[in-house]
């Protein structure tokens, strides 16, 4: 509601002649960038997807060993070390992805921010146009 009320108080300063065209803002004054780059970071997608795979990986291994090594070794103290350290390491992948989740939304609300600014500056220039220039076959 906001953005109206600034867009009609703009529009009655051009009208009563306090405000011309050229003392607005810039109509974009913000940059978009959307490229790959060759430097660029890997993408969070792809790194959620290689931790996914790591922990796949360790599960076959532990399979393989669990197969393979002597009796000795499946002693119930070293199950006990085994399960507190998978426990450590699902709760890192756990903060992993949770940290990854709200990346992912900080970037979703700063692109929302940016549409949102983009559409508040078109319907400004919309009506600053519409105002300043009437065309004869348009009625606004």
């Amino acid at each position: 509601m906001a953005a109206a009320s600034g867009i009609k108080g703009h529009r009655d300063a051009v009208r009563r002649g306090s405000l011309s065209l050229l003392d607005q803002p810039p109509i974009f004054p913000f940059k978009l960038s959307y490229g790959l780059e060759v430097d660029q970071e890997p993408s969070k997608g792809l790194v959620a997807w290689d931790l996914s795979q790591s922990d796949w990986a360790g599960i076959l291994l532990g399979s393989v060993l669990q197969r393979t090594l002597p009796t000795s070794q499946l002693s119930p103290e070293s199950k006990e070390v085994v399960k507190l350290s998978l426990g450590i390491v699902a709760t890192l992948s756990a903060l992993v992805l949770g940290l990854l989740v709200a990346s992912a939304k900080t970037t979703y609300s700063a692109r929302e921010g940016e549409i949102n600014e983009i559409t508040t500056y078109v319907i400004l220039l919309n009506n600053l146009l519409a105002s300043a220039v009437p065309l004869p076959h348009c009625s606004h």
